[in-house]
Order: structure tokens, then C-alpha cells, then sequence
């Protein structure tokens, strides 16, 4: 299943590239490290190569949770963020 979801990493890197949104881009990127390190891992039982699919999984996770409060901070009403981009609130 490695190769499958690294070819649609991939994908969604250039799609999301292609429109700019350069945040999910680096996402897609580290999905397709991640998947790149781990088919090699599992094959060849390296804990070099495990321990490189379980740092990938770090980042990834980091980021992950970077862009979910990125999103919530940005829909949240009332938040500054919402404010200086609506320049309409009471505030």
C-alpha cells in the first residue's frame, strides 16, 4: 500500500502546488517522504530506515497539527486573524 499512497502524495503535491496553496503542499511532500522511507523499512528490516520513517512521521505530525490550528485560528469568529482580514469587526 506504500507505493499506492505515494504516487497520490505525489499527486496531491503538484495539484495543491498548482493552485498555490503551498501549506498542503508541504504536507503532501512529507506524506511522500514518509511513504518513501517506509516500503524500504518494512522490506529490508533497517531501524536506519525505520528510524527515518518514524522521524518523517514526527514532522508530519507536527505539521499536521500546525495546519488544523491554522484553520481553526482563520474560521474562529472573532479572532484576530479573522479580524485583520475582514477589517470589520467591533473590536
Amino acid at each position: 500500500m506504500a507505493l499506492e499512497f505515494l504516487v497520490l502524495s505525489v499527486l496531491g503535491a503538484f495539484v495543491f502546488g498548482y493552485v498555490h496553496d503551498y501549506s498542503v503542499m508541504v504536507h503532501f511532500i512529507i506524506l511522500a517522504l514518509i511513504y518513501t522511507a517506509e516500503a524500504p523499512a518494512r522490506f529490508l528490516n533497517s531501524p536506519t530506515l525505520s528510524g527515518l520513517f518514524s522521524l518523517w512521521q514526527f514532522i508530519g505530525g507536527w505539521w499536521l497539527i500546525y495546519l488544523t490550528i491554522a484553520v481553526v485560528v482563520d474560521l474562529a469568529p472573532g479572532s484576530v486573524i479573522t479580524c485583520m482580514r475582514d477589517c470589520n469587526c467591533s473590536d
